[in-house]
């Protein structure tokens, strides 16, 4: 039921404050959005969350081991292990962590969506839909990493693409995951054809469903993700990737045709210049969309990887988690890809088509795979929990 409302007041927040100015209007949905959603999660008792738990115990251990860290807590990368070091200040250093780590990652990643997009209360609920929200309670260090991504797109489409490449390497210090991003960003620069990029789709893909005819599972797991050795990510999954890969190749198509018109506009432009005279100045065609062409390409080649990826999904369950990356990536520009779609008509239909989409993917994965967080319950912390935590007397 509280999942239901924090939704509902997304879609309700674009039309409460549709009296104020664009840019104001924007920034005011972020604050009414960010901070309910925040609160929701950084106030989330212990048992919202399969690893919130263990991310609570890993921070106490490292206050009761003067300074050491051990367990769980041993494979946290630079970035979080410095999160732990400042929680410890505190009276309740797990406490602490989840708090701060929960207001970075929603506040991270709403405002990246608000730079993006200009209808992002539409984007907030897709961020739900996506499942990303329900990831926020559990996979804390992930979480952040995918954050710090949908950063590094914010930075992509005020054309920043080195220090956009930078964001991609800090991410990288809160989970080692976010490296298979970084080909996607540095990629973004230069445009490739259709020609190219859907054959090598296709065939990266394909090889990367050949992969199950090989015994690579358990390399895999030793290899990276020993601790999934035993657990239901040990297994590939057989429904998500089809959805996946629907709603990413859609997204590939929605935005292939904007770049042929693009192009066709391109060539309309120079021989207009050819024939008048190079002294003639003529308004850029991308005029009201070049400061989001760098990100159209990190969607575009975003999208195919992880149509690539769903074939290791087969293979090995946990790979579904590294479609969150994606997913950040895709789901900021959505409205905005729909809305360059010529034909109204075919518009409406494209439209319903795609939000639909969202919906059945929400829904099978609620049904699919159960309660795999262990989110659906949600508890506020406790009132001794609440009482026991306050920040130190500097």
């Amino acid at each position: 039921m509280i999942y239901g409302a924090l939704v509902l007041w997304f879609l309700v927040s674009g039309y409460c404050f549709s009296f104020l100015r664009p840019r104001i209007r924007k920034v005011v949905t972020f604050l009414f959005c960010a901070i309910p959603a925040s609160l929701l999660l950084a106030l989330r008792s212990e048992k919202v969350g399969k690893d919130t738990i263990a991310y609570i115990i890993s921070a106490e251990v490292f206050t009761s081991r003067d300074g050491h860290f051990a367990g769980f807590g041993a494979g946290f990368e630079p970035a979080d292990k410095a999160l732990v070091i400042l929680s410890s200040l505190t009276s309740n250093p797990g406490r602490t962590f989840i708090v701060v780590s929960s207001l970075l990652t929603i506040f991270i990643a709403f405002y990246a969506i608000m730079v993006i997009s200009d209808k992002p209360n539409i984007v907030y609920c897709l961020y739900f839909l996506t499942t990303l929200y329900f990831f926020n309670l559990s996979a804390v260090r992930q979480s952040l990493a995918v954050s710090v991504i949908m950063l590094a797109a914010a930075v992509s489409y005020k054309k920043h693409w080195g220090f956009a490449i930078l964001i991609v390497l800090c991410a990288c210090l809160f989970h080692k995951t976010a490296l298979i991003m970084l080909p996607v960003f540095i990629l973004s620069r230069w445009r490739i054809g259709s020609t190219l990029l859907l054959p090598a789709t296709v065939v990266l893909t394909l090889i990367a469903c050949g992969f199950k005819l090989f015994d690579i599972n358990d390399i895999f797991i030793k290899v990276g993700y020993p601790l999934y050795a035993h657990s239901e990510y040990a297994e590939g999954v057989t429904k998500l990737p089809f959805v996946f890969i629907v709603m990413l190749f859609l997204l590939y198509l929605l935005f292939e045709d904007y770049y042929r018109r693009q192009q066709k506009a391109r060539v309309n432009q120079d021989s207009a210049i050819e024939n008048r005279g190079s002294a003639i100045e003529l308004p850029m065609v991308e005029s009201a969309d070049s400061s989001s062409l760098l990100l159209n390409r990190v969607i575009l080649y975003a999208a195919c990887e992880g149509i690539i990826l769903c074939g290791f999904m087969f293979i090995f369950g946990t790979i579904f988690r590294m479609e969150y990356y994606i997913l950040a990536v895709i789901i900021p520009l959505v409205p905005s890809a729909l809305d360059k779609i010529s034909s109204q008509t075919r518009k409406k239909e494209i439209k319903f088509f795609y939000y639909a989409m969202f919906i059945v993917f929400f829904v099978l994965f609620v049904i699919g795979e159960g309660n795999i967080y262990g989110v659906y319950q949600y508890h506020l912390m406790t009132i001794d929990e609440l009482n026991n935590w306050h920040l130190p007397i500097l």
